[in-house]
Parts: C-alpha cells; structure tokens; sequence
C-alpha cells in the first residue's frame, strides 16, 4: 500500500463471506484465531505481512466439529 499519511490497519471476520461446519462456534474461532501484523505506520509504500496461528484448548474441541472451515478476514486501512 502506499500512504501519504499516518495509517493504523484493522481487521475483522466477516461471517456471513465464511463457512464453518455446523454446530462451530464462532467466539471459540475469534478466541482461537491469531492475527500478527504491523497494525500501523507512517506514510510511504508499506507491505502488510500477516501470521496466521490457530490454536484450540483441549476443552474447545467439543465446539469445533469435523468438517471444513473458511474464514474471510477484511483488513481495512485507516489514516488520522
């Protein structure tokens, strides 16, 4: 991206773009989902690299059943 400005980066899952198997929870995926990146900077071409981790507890197993999931995550750029 290139910013004349300062910038701070966010993100969030749309739900209604992903699919998750029935019966999934949606808090425990938000809890379980880690996300890093450079969330802010000054003006210039910038690259957004992200992390993905996804780490469940033993006791969050029961709320993630057998099947496939997909999340679409939006990253929206800010300037102020």
């Amino acid at each position: 991206m290139l910013s004349t400005t300062n910038w701070t980066l966010s993100d969030e899952i749309l739900w209604a773009n992903s699919t998750m198997p029935k019966g999934a929870s949606q808090s425990v995926i938000e809890g379980a989902l880690g996300l890093s990146y450079d969330n802010e900077g000054t003006w210039g071409i910038h690259t957004a690299d992200v992390t993905y981790a996804f780490v469940l507890g033993e006791d969050d197993m029961g709320s993630m059943p057998e099947g496939d999931d997909n999340l679409v995550v939006q990253y929206t750029a800010t300037t102020g």
